[in-house]
């Protein structure tokens, strides 16, 4: 499935993504595939 990530604490992250001054980031979604039970 996908989700949207709604709110986060985007400066713990921001070193990771290792972003120039003219990028910005506009969304972030969570993907993984669901487990039948």
């Amino acid at each position: 499935g996908v989700c949207s990530v709604g709110h986060m604490k985007f400066e713990e992250i921001q070193q990771f993504l290792c972003l120039d001054n003219h990028q910005v980031f506009l969304h972030g979604l969570e993907v993984g595939l669901k487990i039948n039970e």
